[in-house]
């Protein structure tokens, strides 16, 4: 025994190794789905513009002729059958322009269902070594409530498109009528109302998958029991002000940034938070 010990090499002592914080990855902001629900939506708008061209824009000429007519002082000359006429012509049009709830539904339900898978198995696979128990087993019990209220928004949002083109239009045919506007000038008019859409369906598509995405952030966090977040921006030239201001600080999630909301929860936000939690390595 004292031989093998005295054949053992001295122990050197070493300090021991310094525990640093390891950095946590963002996960990735869903851009490939923006694109698609964005495609989506765009789609919605290009439809109601095709209506609106075959069912609207190809009777002006002889529409603004018989509403020149009609509104032309002349005795003995009725002038309610193109009032009723026009009518009928909008609320026609009124009907092909809207999207069924059913097909809402389904467009909604693909961007909501794509968001949420990736987010989940980004969550699971970038912080599961730093929680304790894996933050998707067994637990969420907000998400079924926060996807129905989600899908609801979404739904009526995709309905708007329609909706509100049809507004628009039926506003320019009656100040144009009234007024005596050429259908030429007219025609131009409601074509630069399609732009208008088609911007609109992209921002709704930018703004509810930022929103979601954001919601899942926070909703999933909380429910691992993390209670702060360090700001994180896309770092581009997109970034508002105010948001490169707070990358890198820390807030918490049950006291919002003074001023504004959690990252993606603000109407085209695409920063994340990144989880605040005690993880380190030797």
């Amino acid at each position: 025994m004292r031989a093998s010990l005295a054949a053992m090499p001295p122990r050197v002592w070493a300090p021991p190794k310094k525990r640093v914080r390891k950095p946590l990855p963002p996960l990735r902001y869903p851009y490939g789905e923006e694109q698609v629900y964005a495609q989506e939506l765009l789609g919605i708008a290009k439809e109601c513009e095709k209506i609106v061209s075959e069912q609207l824009i190809t009777r002006l000429p002889s529409l603004m002729r018989r509403g020149e007519r009609a509104l032309t002082p002349a005795r003995g000359r009725r002038t309610d059958s193109f009032d009723d006429d026009l009518r009928r012509l909008l609320t026609q049009l009124g009907r092909l322009l809207r999207v069924p709830v059913g097909q809402a539904r389904r467009i909604a339900m693909r961007m909501l269902d794509s968001v949420n898978i990736q987010h989940a198995n980004e969550f699971a696979a970038s912080y599961a070594d730093v929680l304790s128990l894996n933050p998707l087993i067994g637990k969420e019990k907000w998400f079924l409530d926060a996807f129905g209220v989600s899908l609801n928004e979404n739904v009526r949002l995709i309905q708007s498109i329609p909706e509100q083109l049809h507004a628009s239009v039926e506003a320019l045919v009656t100040n144009a009528v009234l007024s005596g506007k050429r259908a030429e000038d007219l025609a131009t008019e409601i074509v630069a109302r399609f732009s208008v859409t088609e911007s609109r369906a992209a921002l709704i598509a930018q703004d509810q998958v930022g929103r979601w995405f954001g919601s899942l952030q926070k909703l999933r966090q909380q429910d691992a029991g993390i209670e702060s977040y360090e700001w994180s921006t896309s770092s581009d030239e997109r970034v508002r002000a105010s948001h490169r201001a707070r990358e890198g600080k820390t807030y918490r999630w049950d006291q919002p940034p003074s001023g504004g909301n959690h990252p993606g929860l603000e109407i085209r936000c695409r920063c994340v938070a990144i989880p605040n939690v005690p993880h380190w390595e030797g």
